[in-house]
């Protein structure tokens, strides 16, 4: 009867979702990511675990599914990309490319161009940029999440800035030594998009649910 929207199940979504006597909690991130051997209140995921079952909520989890079939494509048509490319392929079906990420030719200008329009796409406040700012870009690639590994990939594409999160001190000098400039937008920046995305979906296939969206915001201040 009521379906609460979040990117990730923390303490504080849980909570939110109890007080607000949620049913299903419906998130980009799994709760559960590596093994789990027990259940109990010493551990972070278990004590999580635990509130949910306590307060009978379902918890699903649209993670990769997501990724392949909706969130790069969203992620592309915010940034304005035009016919994009698959940058990553997992998968064809029926001559159709599916994969991470997206890759498209652009109207030359700088990096600095797009950076901007990124963070007026986003309402991003700041962004963490490796490499030259005032290139020329030809052809811009979008990974939305952890896309450190996504880096080569968008080399391959003949991409000139690759616009991501998660990418760490050695990962960001290689891509400026390899002459690409990448934007970290953080993994919440890029991916935030998952939740009105998913409660549209469902306010048009769950009619008689209520629908609520919980926006925790970044994990971390810039001080």
């Amino acid at each position: 009867h009521s379906i609460m929207v979040a990117l990730d199940a923390t303490e504080e979504v849980i909570e939110a979702a109890i007080s607000q006597r949620v049913n299903l909690l419906i998130t980009h991130h799994p709760l559960i990511f590596g093994k789990i051997k027990k259940i109990n209140a010493d551990d972070i995921v278990g004590k999580r675990l635990i509130r949910l079952i306590q307060n009978g909520i379902n918890c699903y989890a649209a993670h990769t599914n997501f990724d392949v079939k909706a969130m790069a494509t969203l992620a592309a048509s915010m940034l304005g990309l035009e016919a994009p490319e698959v940058l990553e392929v997992t998968a064809i079906r029926d001559g159709v490319e599916e994969g991470i990420g997206r890759v498209s030719d652009v109207y030359e200008s700088s990096a600095k161009i797009w950076i901007e329009k990124l963070k007026a796409s986003f309402e991003l406040e700041n962004v963490i940029v490796y490499g030259d700012i005032d290139k020329i870009v030809k052809r811009v690639a979008i990974s939305p999440g952890s896309g450190k590994g996504m880096i080569e990939h968008a080399i391959a594409k003949r991409a000139d800035i690759l616009i991501t999160g998660d990418i760490g001190h050695h990962d960001g000098l290689d891509a400026v030594e390899s002459g690409i400039t990448v934007v970290d937008a953080g993994h919440y920046g890029l991916e935030y998009i998952f939740i009105d995305y998913m409660a549209r979906v469902l306010e048009h296939k769950c009619n008689d649910a209520r629908i609520i969206t919980c926006k925790a915001g970044v994990p971390y201040k810039i001080i």
